[in-house]
């Protein structure tokens, strides 16, 4: 009996010390929102936000990217010159709590949750709200948001809120976009291979594996020598890839690697280039190119990312523009 209640006692400070840890986490949210939304007041310019939400990174240059980004739908949709739609004030959130954390440590500024803005915004009285993904495809990160978006949605019935997805939900514009950008290397004969990042195993994601294949036959109706493999995708890696171009006859000459990500971070910087020495990292996807048979300098690894594409940033202004001009 004694054993017993023991075991009680322990099951008991157990679950009195999970609501404790819960009770304070709910409760540093709520003063994280509350300090957010008094920042947010004291820059409003008007009743309507648009709120960036990307992955998030660590990297300087990242920041720059995201940086230059919101400067420049500030000045498309927060100037005086945005004629017929009411101006729109320019949000970013991340997506990723490891990244939040070591931007915050890494004195990068303070960065937030979507979670956490919505709940700002709403407190700050904004009643419209385009959400915009800087995901590239409908991933576990992207699907996470829209569960957000709808939750919040239905909580805020008054406020006005609107998802526009990733860029691949638009594979056909993108891919015509990524083939004009690159039409000089192309003509060149070199095969331009993009690194996607893809989605392991270990997460559902409703069947859309494949969406980073299906890309890649949109760039080859454009351009035969364009190929996608990924970082996390099982049947898509650069393994997989490089089998598939040898199978279309491509078995040696210049590989030019391209991230396809909003940034050029950590993922293009070492998995991808493999470092900045002539000589690259072992396993990086410039190594194993040239393992295999392939050209692959560090030149042609191109750490930019698709935000610093000007074409990719106004095809984002021209499909935020259709969004605000419906919410009219």
């Amino acid at each position: 009996m004694k054993r017993i209640s023991h075991y009680l006692f322990i099951l008991w400070a157990g679950i009195f010390l999970l609501q404790a840890c819960a009770s304070k986490r709910i409760s540093q949210e709520k003063e994280k929102q509350a300090k957010l939304a008094q920042k947010i007041t004291s820059l409003r310019q008007g009743s309507q936000a648009i709120l960036l939400v990307a992955f998030g990174s660590t990297w300087q240059e990242a920041h720059n990217a995201y940086n230059a980004l919101q400067r420049e739908l500030t000045r498309t949709f927060n100037s005086a010159s945005t004629g017929k739609n009411a101006p729109q004030d320019v949000y970013l959130a991340f997506t990723s709590g490891m990244c939040i954390q070591r931007c915050q440590q890494k004195g990068l500024g303070d960065f937030y949750s979507p979670h956490t803005w919505l709940a700002a915004l709403a407190q700050a009285g904004y009643t419209s709200i385009v959400v915009q993904s800087l995901h590239v495809a409908q991933g576990k990160e992207y699907l996470d948001l829209a569960q957000e978006v709808n939750t919040f949605t239905q909580a805020h019935p008054s406020i006005d809120v609107a998802l526009q997805g990733p860029l691949l939900d638009h594979a056909p514009e993108v891919a015509k976009i990524l083939c004009k950008s690159y039409e000089r290397e192309l003509k060149s004969g070199a095969t331009l291979l993009f690194m996607g990042h893809g989605t392991p195993k270990k997460y559902d994601i409703g069947g859309r594996e494949e969406i980073h294949l299906l890309f890649e036959q949109e760039l080859q109706k454009q351009a035969p020598r364009c190929f996608v493999a990924t970082i996390d995708t099982e049947g898509n890696l650069l393994e997989d890839t490089i089998a598939r171009m040898q199978k279309k006859g491509i078995k040696g000459g210049r590989v030019i690697c391209i991230p396809l990500m909003t940034i050029a971070g950590d993922h293009a910087h070492n998995d991808m280039r493999g470092g900045d020495e002539d000589t690259p990292e072992a396993k990086s996807w410039r190594a194993e190119l040239v393992k295999a048979g392939y050209q692959c300098s560090k030149e042609d690894c191109r750490l930019i990312g698709l935000i610093e594409m000007p074409e990719v940033v106004q095809f984002l202004e021209r499909q935020l523009e259709k969004q605000i001009t419906r919410k009219r």
